[in-house]
């Protein structure tokens, strides 16, 4: 019929407790995760490597796209 967590309000309510502090400890972690690897892209953006080869992605991003253009227009 009934479980006793549904009759009970407070096992229910306890068990919602430990559902919602769950979740706030897993999404602290998560924060946590995220500054830490925030750090090293905030360097490796500012490299000259990433700067180089991001230049180097544009060019061919622009290469592939006149060629298609050429190629619809011709």
């Amino acid at each position: 019929m009934f479980s006793i967590e549904h009759n009970n309000p407070i096992g229910r309510h306890a068990k919602n407790k430990i559902k919602s502090s769950f979740k706030k400890n897993v999404g602290d972690l998560e924060l946590e995760h995220i500054k830490k690897t925030l750090k090293p892209a905030e360097k490796l953006k500012n490299s000259l490597l990433f700067n180089f080869i991001h230049f180097f992605v544009e060019i061919l991003a622009l290469s592939q796209f006149v060629s298609v253009i050429l190629s619809i227009w011709l």
